[in-house]
């Protein structure tokens, strides 16, 4: 090899390289720092006390989402990272804090130091994408046979995620007969934020009302047959003697009648009296309940934990 072909060689390799730093799926940084706990690894920079609240959240939450999917080999790793580097990394919309990559067990989340209501945030996030990795480690190759309703659903049910906001949404459009049918919703969701939200809140009722009717372990056979090969006609079929089609007219129906009683308040006065008093209840309640689990997730934190005593 001449010593031109050489330096040719070496340029070549060289923007090679840089081509692969500059595309890789994660920031790069000498900061990085590990926190590795039974079933997960927590990259995170500088805030080591949210990394150790991911941990805590992380692996009390882990039982609940094996019980309920199954279990999953290999440890999941979950990075903490900021705003900037967060909208480069994850192909998704600018009001989302999280994303998942299940068959890399690998979970990606904006800083919670960039989050209003940082903790919940965080605890919210994770458990979802948490589901998310294991739904869809389990499921494999055939993930394309998923509905996105399921998907969605599914992780929103698993990390307990209804709020008196999707209550709200879903009441107000079951009132207007504008809800989405689950067969719009099988591909993608609107980018519309406002309706993105319905589509999770109705992604949510649709599986919660499978859960509520023939039990948890009815969503652990559908994820089942759907990790086999089965599309998502014949594991409802199978599950609960429903296809699809069967199963969005009983849900549709479970709407109207779970919403019925909003038709009483069809006065205007009345209407808009009842919905102030449900906000005003709703807003207080809820900023009650996140002072108290943000106490007491502070009163954990200052115990000492075994785990981290070197």
């Amino acid at each position: 090899m001449t010593i031109t072909q050489k330096i040719a060689s070496i340029i070549i390799t060289a923007l090679i390289l840089i081509f692969i730093s500059s595309t890789s799926t994660l920031p790069q940084s000498e900061k990085w720092q590990i926190l590795e706990t039974e079933h997960f690894i927590i990259h995170y920079t500088n805030e080591h006390k949210q990394a150790v609240s991911l941990q805590r959240v992380s692996e009390n939450f882990y039982k609940r989402a094996t019980d309920m999917l199954g279990t999953i080999a290999g440890k999941i790793d979950i990075w903490l990272i900021s705003g900037r580097d967060f909208r480069a990394t994850a192909p998704i919309q600018d009001w989302a804090v999280g994303y998942a990559y299940p068959l890399k067990r690998r979970i990606v989340i904006k800083n919670p130091s960039f989050l209003e209501n940082s903790k919940l945030e965080l605890a919210r996030v994770v458990k979802h994408e948490i589901v998310h990795v294991i739904f869809g480690a389990r499921i494999g190759k055939y993930m394309k046979n998923v509905p996105l309703w399921f998907n969605e659903g599914i992780a929103m049910y698993g990390s307990e995620e209804w709020s008196y906001g999707h209550y709200w949404l879903m009441l107000t459009y079951v009132f207007s007969k504008s809800i989405i049918p689950l067969n719009k919703l099988s591909n993608q969701f609107p980018k519309e934020k406002r309706l993105a939200q319905l589509a999770y809140a109705e992604s949510f009722s649709a599986v919660s009302m499978i859960a509520r009717d023939y039990g948890d372990e009815k969503l652990r056979e559908i994820t089942d047959l759907l990790a086999i090969g089965e599309d998502m006609d014949s594991a409802l079929l199978f599950a609960t003697g429903m296809n699809l089609a069967q199963f969005q007219q009983r849900w549709m129906q479970y709407l109207t009648k779970h919403y019925k009683w909003f038709s009483i308040l069809s006065s205007s006065m009345i209407l808009w009296g009842a919905v102030s008093l449900i906000v005003v209840w709703a807003y207080l309640r809820q900023r009650r309940l996140r002072r108290m689990k943000i106490a007491e997730w502070e009163e954990e934190e200052s115990q000492q934990d075994e785990f981290f005593t070197e």
